[in-house]
């Protein structure tokens, strides 16, 4: 398959007295052929910092679109 590919991407927002919080299930991702990330899930907290490193083009910015 050619062009953008996204496979069981469920993002979600959620507010609470605590703060706001992204939560991030079984994403994948490719372009073409290539492979960006495969079943992805992480979730953030609003009392810490969340840091997303890698090598350019590895889809660090795709991830967050």
């Amino acid at each position: 398959m050619k062009g953008k590919e996204y496979e069981n991407r469920t993002v979600s927002f959620a507010i609470s007295s605590k703060g706001e919080k992204m939560k991030v299930e079984n994403i994948s991702y490719r372009v073409d052929h290539r492979i960006l990330f495969d079943n992805i899930s992480f979730d953030t907290s609003s009392s810490g910092v969340t840091l997303i490193t890698g090598k350019n083009g590895t889809g660090k910015s795709t991830l967050l679109q």
